[in-house]
């Protein structure tokens, strides 16, 4: 496999994973917001409420993540990165942190957060939940 076949591989995988983790936190972001709009009395908050605010800004965090880091491979694509210097050559541990967001602890939290709010839906949606994700 040439260089710029390992490039066109790894590329597909990213895209793929930017992808999965997109579709996931927007289908938990709708889901949350819907959760947020039945939150009766905003001037204090029960555990439950303080997850949903957290997740619902975790989501956002990681719907600007996800751009970002399209956009830069994107950029990565456009540009040829396989064709750069090795010492400019762009690693994939480069994408982890995009924005001052840390994907895999971001994400991480927000899943077990899902995971704990539709526990309190019934042990069916938990399971359900856990399994698309």
């Amino acid at each position: 496999m040439g260089c710029q076949e390992r490039a066109d591989h790894l590329d597909r995988l990213i895209r793929e994973y930017l992808r999965r983790v997109a579709h996931n936190v927007e289908a938990i972001h709708l889901w949350i917001a819907g959760e947020y709009e039945l939150i009766k009395d905003r001037s204090s908050y029960s555990e439950k409420d303080a997850l949903v605010l957290e997740a619902l800004q975790l989501a956002i965090d990681l719907r600007v993540y996800s751009l970002v880091a399209c956009a830069k491979v994107w950029f990565w694509t456009v540009f040829r990165m396989y064709r750069w210097p090795a010492l400019l050559f762009p690693t994939v541990t480069d994408l982890r942190v995009q924005c001052g967001v840390n994907v895999l602890a971001k994400y991480r939290r927000l899943t077990e957060i899902a995971a704990a709010l539709s526990l309190m839906q019934g042990k069916t949606y938990h399971d359900r939940l856990l399994e698309a994700l």
